[in-house]
């Protein structure tokens, strides 16, 4: 089996890309890089090279939905099987491709996701979860990182949706799977350790949320690529329900987070946009 591990950088920490490419060396997998027009590129280039890891770069920031299309490409067309995509802040287990391996000659399946361990909570969603379950379980969607990602199931979507540049890319390509009729499953292994912004629990009125801090411009994108997603798959996630969930997602931001009005002015141009974004004919 070919696989490819794939990561796109962007002014990463370097001393924890290393602890993250120190976790891929040793596995069955060859690991491409692609760089968003880093600051820090040549020291991203001198640590692939000492890891004999290829690197692939453009000269500005062109996002993740970019770079990630760019690596898929890239397997594609060096006939690679599958495809492990990674942030550049993660770190997997180094059992965790042979996990994967176990449950990837099912070809109903197009992509495999395990369970995470978030640095910013003690025990996160996915760890309470996980506590006696033993099962592997079909899901909707996964995260970009420690997505396992079948190519000849890639190759039957249009692939990722560049016009959304950050934030719900990820969700994106899983539903466009399950529209091309594959499963996404999540397997009984913690295998990622991920860290999703600086995540905090609050209560609002007796219901537990997790703030995530992001900045006011992803504030934008989450908003804007959250609407556009469900008007791109309006039948696995509802239009309206989901510009209801967005509009109260503002408002948590603004009781909760800082830079309060910045966010809020970013949300809700977010949330406009994504009503006014026009979901491409083949996408329908």
């Amino acid at each position: 089996m070919k696989i490819l591990t794939g990561l796109v950088t962007f002014n990463p920490d370097i001393d924890r890309l290393q602890e993250n490419l120190s976790a891929i060396v040793s596995q069955d997998t060859d690991i491409l890089i692609f760089d968003n027009g880093s600051k820090n590129f040549n020291e991203i280039e001198n640590l692939a090279s000492s890891l004999n890891c290829k690197t692939l770069s453009v000269k500005k920031n062109r996002g993740i939905a970019y770079g990630l299309k760019v690596i898929m490409d890239y397997a594609m067309e060096n006939d690679y099987e599958w495809v492990l995509s990674l942030d550049q802040d993660s770190v997997i287990s180094k059992k965790l491709i042979n996990k994967y391996k176990a449950y990837a000659g099912d070809i109903r399946i197009g992509a495999i996701t395990c369970y995470i361990i978030d640095r910013n909570f003690e025990e996160s969603a996915d760890q309470i979860f996980r506590k006696g379950e033993n099962e592997i379980k079909q899901v909707k969607k996964c995260i970009t990182s420690g997505c396992f990602m079948r190519v000849a199931a890639y190759a039957a979507t249009d692939g990722y949706d560049v016009s959304m540049f950050i934030d719900y890319v990820d969700f994106d390509i899983c539903y466009a799977l399950l529209r091309a009729g594959y499963q996404i499953i999540k397997i009984p292994f913690e295998g990622l350790l991920h860290e999703d912004g600086h995540g905090t629990n609050v209560s609002f009125f007796g219901r537990k949320c997790i703030m995530y801090h992001k900045s006011s411009w992803r504030r934008f994108y989450m908003m804007r690529n959250e609407i556009y997603l469900s008007k791109k798959f309006p039948e696995i996630q509802s239009p309206f329900i989901t510009t209801l969930r967005c509009l109260c997602n503002i408002f948590l931001v603004f009781v909760y987070e800082e830079d309060k009005v910045d966010k809020l002015r970013n949300g809700l141009k977010g949330v406009i946009q994504g009503i006014m974004m026009e979901v491409p004919k083949s996408a329908r």
